[in-house]
């Protein structure tokens, strides 16, 4: 909504609820987001706010998954057994995260007015340079509970609270961020071709976890803890012009917690024409030295605790991308080098690497279009030096086949198949005490393979004015392909369901 030709505001609001197709398997999300800005020759201000509260039914997974891949066993050719009463490994339990984000930028140009033409009466505002102000404030919080606390305690190795105790698990942290920068505008005379911006930026953290003495939580105690670091950069880029454009951003914790971490970035770009269509090619890279983030080093629970001193984490990654519109094909390679690597091992505690990781990736995306018949496909390939680690899927695909016509002028009718599948891996276990992915605990003999299962959707699009209609089978493939479909291990995917909906559009 605008105010004026300075002034524009507005807002959303977003509510979903689901009740899942497994027990204990719901989710809930509220939120909300209001916006707005204020841009005039010598003042720019952009600001938001934004809420959420979100809440997923936790139910660890299923204890059989044969309900999944061998369905027969268990109907004793009766009626198939509804997903909802497939054995669950917890039952009541949830997570509550709640946040909320606080965002303003602005800055005050100092320039130069230019009369483009003799005798114009309308005059161009040049900036030369800019004096920039950034303020951030982000505040998170997560509640695990249960109505049914004693099964669950069953689930884990260690309970840190009496066994009749209610659940404890309240961690929270909020951050705070002031950037100060100024920047030397890129093109305000010719021979100015690159713009170049230096910033301090000073960070306040704080993080609150349960206090934890001679081996217990101490119901109604906190321990908080402080962070505070100052970090000084620079930026210079180039983004006018086609023959050669330019980006690289270096920033380093001069003082405070994070002393040392420092981060490096950079691109490197060229367009040309081929076959009178745009072609790009892009090389990117980052070299990066940084603390491992608070809850990794850091765990008050009912079933975890660790108070750990990591080793910062070096990444360094190259890469390089191709565009070419004139085939409708993207290409992109890199590989990204990781020592010191911190990752959760089959226990559900921080682990840390003190040798070198190497991921290769691989991706290419290809489009084809003849008349009213679509085909978009994409393929990636990854391959981690440290697959006990490390997993990843070597091998992950999407196509998406379609027809787009107009039946009669007013309507659009769009008719197609998508399938999206990732070859077989060791996929990581999730744990809803941490919400994080671990390793799956066993040796190479016992950890669960999971992948290999193409998920195919059918769906139909169409388009009358200003509303649109949809109705679609998702996971079409249960009818006619062997089921398992699994997501990561004892997490399956939703089976087969019809869905429809409307979606009516009031802005011109």
């Amino acid at each position: 909504m605008s105010f004026g030709k300075n002034i524009n505001a507005g807002g959303e609001v977003d509510y979903i609820y689901s009740r899942g197709h497994y027990a204990s398997n719901g989710n809930k999300l509220l939120s909300y987001r209001l916006f707005g800005n204020y841009l005039s020759d010598r003042y720019d201000m952009r600001a938001y706010l934004s809420n959420f509260n979100f809440i997923t039914g936790e139910n660890g997974g299923l204890t059989n998954d044969e309900y999944i891949t061998a369905p027969d066993k268990f109907t004793d050719s009766r009626r198939t057994v509804d997903s909802k009463a497939y054995p669950v490994r917890f039952s009541d339990a949830f997570n509550r995260v709640r946040g909320k984000q606080y965002f303003l930028t602005h800055r005050y140009n100092l320039g130069f007015y230019r009369t483009p033409n003799e005798g114009d009466t309308v005059r161009t505002f040049i900036p030369v340079s800019s004096i920039v102000h950034t303020l951030f404030y982000e505040d998170n919080r997560r509640h695990f509970t249960s109505a049914s606390q004693a099964g669950i305690d069953t689930c884990f190795e260690n309970v840190y609270e009496p066994a009749d105790s209610a659940m404890h698990d309240r961690p929270s942290a909020w951050n705070i961020g002031n950037t100060f920068a100024l920047s030397l505008r890129e093109g305000f005379q010719d021979w100015v071709k690159f713009g170049l911006t230096a910033f301090i930026r000073l960070e306040k953290r704080r993080f609150t976890l349960p206090a934890f003495q001679s081996g217990n939580l101490q119901q109604g105690e906190y321990d908080r803890y402080d962070e505070f670091s100052t970090y000084i950069g620079a930026e210079l880029s180039k983004q006018q012009g086609s023959i050669l454009t330019y980006n690289a951003r270096g920033e380093l914790c001069a003082a405070g917690d994070d002393l040392g971490e420092f981060r490096l970035k950079g691109t490197l770009q060229t367009r040309f024409t081929l076959f009178r269509k745009d072609a790009a090619i892009r090389a990117e890279g980052y070299i990066k030295n940084v603390t491992p983030a608070f809850f990794l080093r850091h765990n008050h629970s009912r079933f975890y605790v660790w108070d750990y001193k990591l080793k910062n984490e070096q990444q360094a990654y190259a890469g390089a991308v191709i565009d070419l519109e004139s085939t409708r094909t993207r290409l992109s390679a890199g590989v990204n080098s990781i020592q010191n690597y911190v990752y959760l091992d089959g226990t559900g505690l921080p682990d840390q690497y003190d040798g070198n990781l190497q991921v290769l990736t691989g991706r290419i995306r290809q489009d084809f279009r003849f008349g009213a018949f679509g085909w978009e496909n994409e393929a990636a390939y990854q391959l981690s030096s440290d697959g006990d680690r490390l997993p990843l899927p070597r091998l992950s695909l999407y196509s998406n086949m379609y027809i787009d016509v107009k039946p009669v002028k007013v309507l659009s009718l769009q008719l197609g198949v998508d399938v999206h599948y990732f070859s077989g891996y060791e996929a990581p276990d999730y744990n809803p005490a941490t919400q994080q992915f671990q390793l799956q605990s066993g040796g190479s003999g016992e950890r669960i393979s999971v992948g290999g299962y193409p998920l195919v959707n059918a769906y139909a699009n169409f388009h009358l004015k200003q509303a649109r209609f949809f109705v679609s089978a998702y996971n079409l493939g249960t009818k006619f392909i062997e089921p398992d479909y699994f997501s990561f291990p004892h997490y399956p995917l939703n089976p087969f369901l019809l869905k429809f909906g409307i979606a009516v559009t009031f802005k011109n």
